[in-house]
């Protein structure tokens, strides 16, 4: 039998899962509490005892979506010896969260400039982000790559990817390995020092 611990994470599960499906589908002021109980297949009052409004719960959900795609973008670049290496495998690992969680990817870029997002969810969300930073001053360091603003290399990192992976979706081109792999190429040509 499960615990009342195991049971608040499973309501809690349900419910962000149900608030990130209607969220992309019809927006944030487009569903209701009522929908998103009813998608969730719990009371509204339910919602509630877990979540102030639904303002704090899209705050947690982006928050879990941002610390998801962390997690899963940054898996093996500290692995890699060096700094090239390490950058080609965010590259990929970007390529691949947003092709296999085309939802979840939706949603963030869907409420990424948001004032529904507060500024302590985005301080949060930041820290995430963090092991760019260290592999940008690495990278600087050992004189790999230009000396410009670590936000600049994040934006140089992430426009392509989601530029390309979004023309992808609408079918206007087709991604594979090869060409992720010639797209990074292209990215590093123009970081290197």
């Amino acid at each position: 039998m499960a615990t009342l611990e195991e049971k608040r994470v499973e309501k809690t599960e349900q419910i962000l899962e149900a608030s990130l499906k209607l969220f992309t589908e019809n927006g944030f002021h487009a569903t209701p509490i009522s929908l998103i109980a009813d998608t969730a297949g719990v009371g509204a009052g339910t919602i509630y005892r877990y979540f102030k409004n639904k303002e704090d719960l899209i705050n947690e959900l982006y928050e879990m979506s941002k610390k998801r795609m962390a997690d899963f973008i940054f898996r093996g670049v500290d692995k890699k010896p060096a700094t090239k290496e390490k950058f080609k495998t965010l590259w990929v690992n970007m390529f691949e969260f947003i092709l296999n969680q085309p939802r979840e990817f939706l949603f963030l870029e869907q409420f990424a400039n948001t004032p529904l997002i507060n500024s302590e969810t985005r301080e949060a969300v930041d820290k995430f982000f963090l092991p760019v930073k260290t592999l940008v001053m690495e990278a600087w360091e050992n004189n790999e790559i230009v000396q410009i603003q670590g936000e600049f290399v994040w934006a140089f990192l992430s426009g392509p990817v989601i530029s390309l992976s979004k023309m992808n979706r609408s079918g206007k081109i087709e991604l594979t390995e090869k060409s992720i792999s010639e797209s990074f190429e292209v990215f590093w040509k123009g970081l290197e020092a």
